[in-house]
């Protein structure tokens, strides 16, 4: 066999694996590649997401940790997190982390005759060393973020638009990358609660402008809406606080998870539609995982028989018409649901295990 190995560049640190497992989708994907690099008998690396002083973690630190990264890979194979000095990351924003991880991919290769980079840092473009496979993974469609710097914005399509030796990405409709969906990241069970829920209608995830306020309101008067998650828009807070109907829940952990599902009966994506991101929601496996319908203003690409579309938003009638077709639990047949929602797994251990077998 060559002497070869793996490299995992991860969009978030390692801290946030540990603390929160893998909810998302660079962790979820390094972890089980880690199995499949274990089975092969090929080393793997990872190289710690470098720290920038703006944006530095100051709170976490005492929190109970939900997972090990000791437990994917011996931590001699760990790169340690850097820290970017600041004026890099004013001058470079979130570019600034590619020099960093060039430098360390150098040094892996006097090592090994051969890489295997599976990248997921949407920004940092950098160059892989000789005889090393690139592999770039686009989680989301970053050039939509609107919280984010147009400068970095614009790093993100022109890493997206560099060669690859392979290139996937998150959305069913990627015209760049091979498509690669989602699935279930984090353990959630099937919701066995009775039929009666403090909520009819529930979200999980970021409460940012993505979030179709007008819709929620019209929910809320269909039913009480419970809304879980970080707000990261100071006026969304204002608006939803305001709305009758609607409760605001706050953050979660990953330990949560299973107990929120579990306090309503639809689960519900109303975001507006020129600000959806491109990807396969995480949140939409999360209900089907528990048996929940999902109402959502996009199919993102998914035809699921438990996930129900609306046509026009803006239509109280279209909004009736299907919040009356959602179906009954009992009336999905969740088997075939689950097989579907996990085709992405099966897809990205396909494709990297065909990976694996080019290295040797």
């Amino acid at each position: 066999m060559t002497n070869a190995a793996v490299v995992f560049v991860p969009y978030r640190p390692i801290w946030y694996y540990e603390r929160l497992g893998p909810c998302v989708r660079d962790w979820a994907m390094i972890e089980a590649a880690s199995a499949l690099c274990n089975l092969a008998g090929v080393p793997a690396w990872i190289i710690d997401r470098p720290m920038f002083m703006p944006w530095r973690r100051t709170h976490l630190r005492d929190t109970t940790s939900y997972r090990s990264i000791a437990d994917l890979l011996p931590t001699g194979q760990i790169v340690a997190q850097c820290q970017v000095p600041l004026v890099a990351a004013l001058l470079h924003g979130r570019r600034a982390s590619a020099p960093y991880i060039e430098q360390s991919l150098r040094k892996l290769k006097r090592e090994y005759d051969s890489l295997l980079v599976l990248d997921f840092d949407p920004f940092g473009e950098f160059a892989a060393p000789s005889g090393a496979q690139h592999w770039f993974d686009e989680i989301d469609d970053f050039s939509k973020h609107r919280r984010i710097p147009k400068r970095d914005r614009l790093a993100f399509l022109k890493k997206r638009l560099s060669p690859h030796a392979i290139h996937t990405a998150s959305s069913l409709e990627s015209i760049e990358g091979v498509a690669v969906p989602n699935w279930m990241f984090t353990p959630v069970t099937p919701d066995n609660s009775s039929d009666r829920f403090p909520y009819e209608f529930g979200y999980i995830g970021y409460v940012d402008n993505k979030l179709d306020i007008d819709l929620v309101a019209r929910l809320a008067e269909r039913g009480p809406v419970g809304i879980w998650g970080k707000i990261l828009d100071r006026d969304i807070h204002r608006r939803l606080a305001a709305t009758t109907g609607v409760d605001l829940m706050g953050e979660y952990d990953t330990t949560q998870l299973q107990e929120i599902i579990g306090q309503f009966r639809v689960g519900t994506i109303p975001f507006l539609v020129d600000r959806i991101h491109g990807n396969s929601p995480i949140k939409y496996y999360q209900y089907s995982a528990a048996h929940k319908s999902c109402l959502s203003t996009s199919t993102f690409g998914l035809e699921r028989e438990n996930l129900v579309v609306l046509d026009d938003p803006r239509s109280d009638t279209e909004l009736d018409r299907a919040i009356s077709t959602l179906p009954a639990r009992e009336d999905v047949d969740w088997d075939r649901v689950e097989r579907e929602n996990n085709e992405g797994k099966k897809e990205f251990e396909s494709l990297f295990s065909a990976a694996l077998k080019d290295l040797q």
